[in-house]
């Protein structure tokens, strides 16, 4: 957080407005002590981060038990991610030591626990790769860069003995290994040219196959799926196009599963939107490609004769999210054993449900105007539609209809919402006062209520772009501006009712501008 006297540094807060502080001034005035995309994490014994530091600034990390003396100077460097060792004790990233030597450093967040374990290694020409640290049965590997090698798999144990290459996969090129995902006791990544990696851990057990996890529809996380023991994703290759793949790490048990669209074309490539493999129990549901211009909605269990059609219906495209490049895809969940999502169908356009077989799949409700989000709450489903739109439903035809009409539209078509204890929270207009509010519904009249009121603040023209559930609260921030990029002014803090819904922080305590709103750890 900034403001005006301190400029941006790292703060503290137990929850209460009391209880938020600043914990130092780094680079005391206005200078910025924390850079704008500092990473901050967590150890067992304290906060990392990367600040500015001397008269002329330079940038470099620190170390904080959370108070104002137990913030140390640890050396130079500009990390954008930490690597935690097994024991969660210490931290792994690139940096330099206090003589200005460069490498992979291991801290425990003290200046003499903090060493050089790796001089002269680099974290590769792409600093994406910095954030590929993992732990694999007791061992930390990541993207390591050395002139004789490339970018390849390295492996740690926070000592300079214990780090080492780990194996040199890709001898031309180099590996790159990223996007990691743990499976069980292995661990898949992706490498140079987008093929899939894996390993467990040993040299015998790390190799890569020759699919393609990255490229267009493939770059969501969420068509990385772990899937029992196996990964379950969408992958390319030149014969079949993008299509739906499985892998248990071994060269037999890699294979596509299903060529949804025989040959060359491609049933699971986005372009403008993304659809995310949604996994519901013991199935996975998504929506494909069954010709040129057909989608149909499927189901696998991850198996060749278990991925089937269900239905040929189009998956309601959403909305799109502020920046304008990317689409909310409201998806499938799940309610009383029953999958629901939203659709167009030869039935018609609104709420479908399904078993994961064309006998079962039915069309309960129609809904004529832009389909946006779907979200199940304790009472049954919320709709969101033209952004204007609230309706609720039982699973049932007849308990399906209008919950709420908004006067002026749901912000960012719904986009701006979270769920905590079940029951939907979500950004909209008060159409008392036209300001941003916060209201909570469990999918009932009256269980529609406002817990913020944006017409009581003070100024009255404030807007809200941020909302999220950590541990048993929402979180939002206010601002001045509607523009997304701009800060929030303001931390706010919900357990769901108006008198428990508090401000945590503002410029009155030293804050003035917050980049955005994470959740670490639930706290």
């Amino acid at each position: 957080a900034e403001d005006g006297t301190h400029g941006k540094e790292l703060w503290t807060s137990d929850g209460t407005e009391v209880g938020t502080n600043l914990v130092k001034d780094i680079n005391p005035g206005l200078p910025h002590g924390l850079t704008y995309n500092s990473p901050v994490v967590v150890s067992n014994t304290a906060v990392f981060f990367v600040g500015y530091f001397g008269t002329i600034p330079q940038l470099g990390v620190y170390a904080s038990d959370g108070t104002s003396e137990g913030m140390v100077y640890l050396g130079p460097g500009s990390p954008s991610t930490f690597g935690f060792t097994d024991s969660g004790e210490s931290v792994l990233y690139y940096g330099s030591d206090l003589e200005n030597t460069s490498g992979l450093i291991r801290s425990d967040g003290t200046p003499l626990g903090t060493e050089l374990i790796s001089p002269g290694l680099k974290s590769g020409e792409n600093s994406v790769l910095e954030s590929s640290f993992v732990l694999i049965n007791g061992s930390t590997f990541f993207s390591g860069n050395t002139e004789k090698n490339g970018t390849e798999l390295w492996v740690s144990d926070g000592t300079a003995l214990g780090t080492r290459l780990f194996k040199d996969i890709n001898k031309t090129s180099g590996t790159s290994a990223r996007r990691f995902r743990e499976v069980g006791d292995q661990t898949f990544f992706a490498c140079n040219g987008g093929i899939l990696g894996v390993s467990d851990g040993t040299l015998e057990g790390t190799k890569t196959f020759q699919v393609i996890v990255e490229g267009r529809g493939t770059g969501d996380e969420a068509n990385l799926v772990e899937f029992g023991d196996k990964l379950i994703f969408v992958g390319y290759d030149s014969e079949h196009g993008y299509e739906l793949w499985t892998s248990d790490g071994t060269n037999a048990g890699t294979y596509m599963i299903k060529d949804i669209i025989p040959g060359t074309a491609s049933s699971l490539e986005r372009e403008a939107t993304k659809h995310s493999l949604s996994k519901i129990g013991d199935k996975i549901y998504f929506s494909a490609n069954i010709n040129s211009t057909t989608e149909a909605i499927w189901v696998t269990d991850g198996t060749p004769e278990g991925t089937t059609k269900v239905a040929d219906i189009r998956l309601s495209s959403g909305g799109q999210i502020p920046n304008g490049e990317e689409w909310h895809m409201p998806g499938f969940t799940l309610l009383n054993g029953q999958v629901y999502f939203l659709g167009i169908g030869s039935d018609g356009q609104g709420l479908y449900k399904t078993l994961g077989t064309p006998e079962s799949t039915e069309f309960v409700y129609s809904i004529n105007s832009s389909l946006r989000q779907i979200y199940t709450t304790k009472n049954g489903l919320v709709i969101v539609a033209s952004t204007t739109d609230l309706y609720f439903s039982d699973g049932t035809t007849t308990g399906t209809g209008p919950l709420l009409t908004l006067n002026y539209g749901l912000s960012n078509g719904g986009g701006f919402a979270t769920i905590l204890n079940d029951e939907l929270y979500f950004v909209e207009n008060n159409p008392d006062n036209l300001m941003h509010s916060i209201y909570k519904t469990d999918g009932t009249p009256e269980g529609t209520v406002i817990i913020y009121d944006g017409g009581t603040h003070s100024p009255p023209n404030t807007y809200i772009n941020d909302i999220l559930t950590c541990g048993n609260y929402i979180y939002f921030g206010v601002r001045l501006s509607p523009n997304f990029d701009s800060p929030n002014l303001e931390i706010w803090r919900s357990d769901g009712t108006t008198a428990g819904t508090i401000l945590l922080a503002t410029a009155e305590n030293g804050l003035d501008a917050l980049s955005d709103i994470t959740c670490l750890n639930e706290i």
